[in-house]
């Protein structure tokens, strides 16, 4: 990696994304977080007719002059990204399924779960979107149609959709010159280890403070990858 180099933050959640900003802007860079935002806000229009790299056209108008992006969580349009970038530096941070994916079925219910709601409305627009990328919608919308929920079985579909989405990105970044970083929620020295990989010389290594708080529920303890053999990600020490 060089000074120049454009990192991307594909995790699926956003839970503590403030923080990884946080410990990018320490390391002295330009730092532009929630771009989902603008996915959620094209997706109907484009990405649901197949348009995704009109889609990330869109998107990457709508990027300031950075060198990090975060919440960029959607995997049809990863593979477009890297062909586009395939020297920029890509990696993600991992929660625990469990507590995601618990995360996830309780904000969906916080905000949906109200007499006469359509079902597509109890599902945020970004957790709508990757269901439906992973082929995963139709059955969470069928236990969504319940008279009693079926928490158990949603669970289980977002614990799916979690390692889906890591298997999918791993699989992308076998293309990528600068191999793939994974970092955990749970480890207590991630911001010195984000620091260090933003900017291999910066000396604030225990300037940054990575807030934990900003989850939405308690970490449970280190989510590991799955074994994938021969891919290349590289967990930091």
């Amino acid at each position: 990696m060089t000074s120049s180099t454009t990192f991307f933050n594909l995790s699926l959640h956003r839970s503590a994304t403030t923080s990884t900003a946080k410990a990018f802007h320490d390391a002295h860079h330009q730092c532009f977080d929630w771009v989902g935002w603008d996915f959620e806000r094209e997706y109907d229009s484009l990405f649901r007719h197949g348009r995704e790299v009109e889609l990330l056209d869109v998107l990457l108008n709508t990027f300031p002059d950075c060198s990090y992006y975060g919440d960029l969580p959607i995997p049809l349009l990863h593979q477009q990204l890297i062909d586009r970038m395939p020297d920029a530096a890509y990696f993600l941070v991992l929660r625990d399924v469990d507590d995601w994916a618990i995360s996830s079925f309780e904000h969906c219910m916080y905000i949906g779960n109200h007499p006469n709601n359509p079902i597509d409305n109890i599902l945020p627009p970004s957790h709508r979107m990757m269901l439906d990328v992973y082929g995963l919608l139709d059955e969470a919308r069928g236990y969504l149609a319940e008279e009693i929920i079926n928490r158990e079985a949603l669970l289980k579909i977002w614990r799916r959709l979690y390692h889906q989405h890591l298997i999918t990105v791993v699989s992308l970044c076998n293309t990528c010159s600068v191999p793939l970083k994974l970092f955990y929620l749970s480890d207590p020295d991630i911001s010195s280890k984000l620091i260090s990989y933003a900017n291999p010389g910066c000396e604030l290594a225990a300037s940054s403070s990575y807030r934990l708080e900003h989850l939405h529920a308690n970490d449970r303890g280190r989510s590991e990858a799955p074994e994938m053999p021969g891919n290349p990600v590289e967990s930091p020490t």
